[in-house]
């Protein structure tokens, strides 16, 4: 390929004036940037890139949207090297509405990055090549070398990490699977598609420990491997668990449901009793209910607000303290849709209001 369209390795290094100097000195035309183009294959080629070159990315050119293309691939010598220890310390994957959430570490990570041209150290002699890649790989083996204090902090930190992993963290794994197996036991067969889901995490997450079990020694790898897969899979057990939560609520819904038609129920509900389909009018059970049960009060609806009431009439004081002989979490708020205050409970799992200014009877 010519010189155009071949992709380059180079390296630059910042020259100061007695930089220059020795450059002319030594037959060589230099700028302040000094670039050093490298030839594929030679000796130097391989070491070039060991030392993670970044990219260099043409230019738009003007024509089309498409993606930048790499042109070739710098290093830049004596950079700033910027090290810094990320550490992820042990913590509960997110709490999903239950108490026991399994703990994980993620594990500590060290990120080293570089600071910009402006930042590289300038050069009083023009070096050859080889030395220049000698020098920054120096540079970069001593700020990240075992005497270093980040590499210290860090390899202390990978020891807590590994001991946590194999003590806490594996039983964490085997907590998640104990809670799959669980949910799936308590999934309904017409939620099929959720047992399914709730299997495949399992399984994956199980796979990981099977591997850590038969393994001669748990390595770094496994060890990150469980740490990622158990925030991954929690969700979708707490979903099977949400699930099958909902449906054992329907079931004991139903059941109370069928006991109070069957006592109070209008002839309607009566016949859908009858006909096994009590199921479908849950709703026109709850209202009936409701009637009979706390005459005057209506459904809050879903996502109603209600505000906190403020200078309370008396009429509204005697509301408050009548409902709350039947339920003490009865409370005081404002409506603002009818502009009135307003005594707020539950009934039925649901919440439920009664307008201060109502004529019947709270109960």
């Amino acid at each position: 390929m010519d010189n155009f369209s071949a992709p380059y390795a180079r390296v630059l290094v910042r020259l100061s004036e007695l930089g220059l100097l020795d450059a002319v000195r030594q037959g060589e035309t230099s700028a302040t940037l000094d670039y050093r183009y490298l030839e594929p294959g030679s000796r130097e080629w391989s070491k070039f890139f060991e030392l993670d070159p970044q990219p260099v990315y043409s230019e738009a050119s003007g024509y089309g949207d498409g993606p930048p293309t790499v042109v070739g691939a710098e290093l830049v010598i004596g950079r700033e090297i910027l090290v810094e220890i990320v550490n992820r310390a042990p913590t509960n994957v997110d709490d999903f509405g239950f108490d026991t959430t399994p703990p994980v570490w993620t594990g500590p990570e060290l990120l080293v990055s570089y600071g910009g041209t402006d930042t590289a150290g300038v050069f009083d002699r023009y070096l050859p090549l080889d030395e220049l890649l000698t020098i920054e790989s120096t540079r970069r083996e001593a700020a990240l070398g075992s005497d270093s204090a980040e590499s210290r902090e860090f390899a202390a930190l990978v020891a807590a990490w590994r001991e946590w992993t194999t003590s806490v963290g594996l039983q964490s794994a085997h907590d998640v699977l104990d809670a799959a197996n669980s949910v799936m036991n308590d999934l309904p067969a017409t939620e099929a598609d959720v047992r399914s889901e709730v299997e495949a995490a399992r399984d994956r997450l199980q796979a990981v420990v099977d591997e850590i079990t038969v393994a001669v020694e748990m390595t770094d790898e496994l060890r990150g491997q469980l740490m990622s897969l158990i925030p991954k899979t929690w969700p979708t057990i707490d979903e099977g668990r949400r699930v099958a939560g909902a449906s054992s609520a329907r079931k004991k819904e139903l059941a109370e449901a069928t006991a109070w038609v069957a006592d109070n129920g209008s002839l309607r509900l009566r016949k859908a009793l009858q006909a096994g389909l009590l199921h479908t009018s849950l709703g026109a059970y709850r209202d009936e209910r409701l009637a009979k049960e706390r005459p005057g009060w209506s459904w809050r609806r879903q996502g109603e607000e209600f505000k906190n009431a403020i200078n309370p009439s008396e009429e509204a004081l005697d509301a408050l303290l009548k409902a709350k002989t039947v339920d003490q979490r009865a409370s005081l708020m404002f409506r603002p849709e009818s502009q009135e205050p307003v005594v707020v409970c539950w009934f039925l799992g649901r919440g439920i209001y009664l307008p201060v200014s109502a004529p019947e009877e709270p109960f």
